[in-house]
């Protein structure tokens, strides 16, 4: 799977991404309200996902966890 260009290029979503507060543990937390966004490791063995898919579960949590429009935070970052 490629990571959708046209709906949201791999630059944007890091940007929007960033400014996100994550903790780093075993799972990917949301600094906001501590919910896993994602997985490190399964089962006690290392998981290397890659940085499409934790971009992405980042992304998901914030849209569906907290209803962060993403279309509008693109306006933000651009200064639109």
């Amino acid at each position: 799977m490629t990571w959708p260009e046209k709906l949201i290029t791999q630059a944007e979503a890091f940007v929007l991404a960033a400014d996100w507060p994550i903790e780093v543990r075993v799972d990917l937390l949301c600094g906001k309200c501590k919910q896993s966004v994602g997985q490190l490791q399964r089962g006690g063995i290392p998981y290397n996902a890659s940085l499409d898919e934790q971009l992405s579960a980042v992304l998901r949590h914030m849209v569906m966890a907290h209803d962060v429009p993403l279309a509008g935070l693109r306006k933000e970052h651009d200064g639109s």
